[in-house]
């Protein structure tokens, strides 16, 4: 297949450093406001605190370092945008469309190129603009921009159910408190994975390694200590890594119970200021609550959420599948 140096292709530049102020209708774009899927965060919204870096239709940005390039694609009915000096702002050119780009920089294909110029956690324009762009793709565009549209939707969804089952689980376990979460549970402390033994070891986002230590004797609840809050179970017969708190039900307790409670809480109110905000256990323990009867609609909500789950993660899956195809990796 034909490869050109991608600055042929499109235009890549970094942005002007400016800062953010109160919303005035013009939306600043910073690396913290970017989700998967060209999406964005719908709270904290801000302007920029300067007249630069305006967005035009079709823009892609990436971020200046990390290790996933994770494009956000520009749209104009998102209303007038400006983009945070992080991020390097793509412009495809003729006869390249932005989507072209956009499904090219999301390939496996261009994530390894983008893992071997690293430098630290930083990718330098340099690097970026001579990456061997792909000048056709092996199946057509359309196919995979449908797709990405069809998984936004499911998105959009799936947060619709999990905000209507929070809403049911603050009125089930919130209001009427008469307890505190360290009624029901205690703090053990996490371990680190020692990538050798057979009990997992799990972290915020899965198991992350193993150990000798014996697992739990019951299923636990962990929670992530530091922002983004992030709420797990950690199953019977593992243990907790030590970036998570690990609580442990007491004798008569649910975990599903306290794991409820945790997700019905406002975290982010009870996080340390800092330059890394994080929880600490003692306002944690601390939390209002209460323990209703059992409840078989929050059941039902949870295993819709997890059906909404399993179909998202199929669709997700399979379109990456097709993106590897149309440009697949011969670097």
């Amino acid at each position: 297949m034909e490869v050109i140096p991608f600055y042929k292709a499109a235009e890549v530049m970094s942005g002007r450093h400016m800062g953010s102020c109160a919303y005035y209708g013009v939306r600043y774009i910073r690396i913290r406001d970017v989700l998967p899927y060209s999406m964005l965060k719908k709270e904290a919204i801000v302007s920029p605190a300067g007249e630069w870096n305006r967005l035009s239709d079709g823009d892609i940005l990436i971020p200046r370092s990390g290790s996933n390039p994770s494009p956000y694609l520009y749209r104009e009915e998102t209303g007038p945008a400006a983009f945070a000096s992080f991020f390097y702002r793509i412009r495809a050119s003729s006869p390249f469309t932005p989507q072209f780009i956009y499904f090219q920089i999301r390939s496996s294909r261009f994530g390894k190129y983008w893992s071997m110029g690293l430098q630290g956690r930083n990718v330098t324009l340099s690097w970026i603009k001579e990456y061997p762009c792909l000048t056709s793709p092996g199946i057509g565009i359309q196919p995979l921009w449908l797709a990405e549209l069809s998984i936004r939707t499911q998105l959009e969804l799936l947060s619709l159910l999990e905000d209507r089952w929070k809403n049911s689980l603050r009125i089930y376990y919130i209001e009427g408190a008469d307890r505190t979460l360290g009624d029901l549970c205690e703090n053990i402390s996490g371990v680190c994975p020692e990538h050798k033994g057979d009990t997992p070891v799990i972290g915020p986002h899965g198991i992350c390694g193993y150990t000798q230590s014996p697992g739990s004797q019951v299923p636990m609840v962990g929670v992530h200590k530091t922002a983004p809050i992030k709420v797990i179970y950690i199953p019977k017969g593992s243990v907790g890594s030590k970036k998570l708190f690990c609580l442990r039900p007491f004798k008569g307790e649910d975990y599903r119970d306290i794991y409820r409670i945790l997700c019905a809480s406002e975290l982010e109110k009870i996080l340390t200021p800092g330059t890394t905000q994080h929880l600490s256990l003692k306002p944690l323990l601390k939390i209002p609550c209460r323990v209703p009867p059992a409840n078989g609609s929050l059941s039902c909500m949870e295993k819709e959420i997890q059906s909404a789950k399993k179909l998202l993660a199929l669709c997700q899956k399979r379109l990456q599948q097709l993106i590897d195809i149309a440009f697949p990796d011969e670097l």
